[in-house]
């Protein structure tokens, strides 16, 4: 549980980034260019997208044969890729891709990080565990938007997603390092010794 938790508060420090300053980077992207009614459009499209990357999910863990530490790697893999290419351009393309594989990955690793959660959470303790689960995805998410808003005002808007990647790539070295905790009756032989 204790890896679950810290690799989902690692990656909600660095998704918290994209989630507060990504209109930051499309004013910056436009200026006054186009009409601010495309806010609505990308909040529109994100929850769109988002709805696809669920439905997704359940694909991504036929595809690795419900192995739920495998879909969580490559949609790690996707985010650290979109933010290395979002913090290196300066195209409105290039955003509005990132911008969807964005989404899409992060909300195509909601399902598998659940049911990896509560795979592992016994029923005794399962109502404490998530909301310890829940405290340290809000730790994560705050300690994100800090370290986010410090790099962008200091630095650049390019930088703190830069940092962003690197948070992604934390998070998924968490899970690689702790992957055979994850395997098929991992559990069970270790709670009969």
């Amino acid at each position: 549980m204790l890896v679950i938790n810290a690799t989902s508060m690692v990656a909600a420090a660095a998704y918290m980034c994209f989630e507060k300053f990504w209109q930051l980077q499309v004013d910056s992207l436009t200026g006054d260019s186009i009409s601010k009614t495309v806010f609505y459009y990308f909040f529109c499209g994100g929850l769109v997208v988002s709805i696809f990357g669920q439905r997704f999910s359940i694909k991504l863990c036929e595809i690795f044969n419900q192995n739920l530490i495998y879909p969580l790697v490559v949609t790690r893999l996707v985010l650290i890729a979109a933010f290395i290419l979002l913090a290196y351009s300066s195209s409105m393309a290039v955003f509005i891709v990132c911008f969807v594989l964005i989404y899409l990955a992060s909300s195509s690793s909601a399902s598998p990080v659940i049911a990896l959660f509560h795979r592992y959470a016994s029923d005794d303790l399962r109502s404490s565990m998530l909301s310890i689960r829940s405290v340290s995805v809000q730790v994560g998410a705050t300690l994100g938007v800090l370290q986010a808003g410090y790099v962008s005002h200091y630095y650049s808007i390019n930088l703190a997603f830069l940092s962003s990647a690197v948070l992604y790539v934390a998070s998924t070295a968490i899970i690689l390092f702790s992957a055979h905790l994850f395997q098929p009756g991992y559990k069970e032989e270790h709670q009969d010794a």
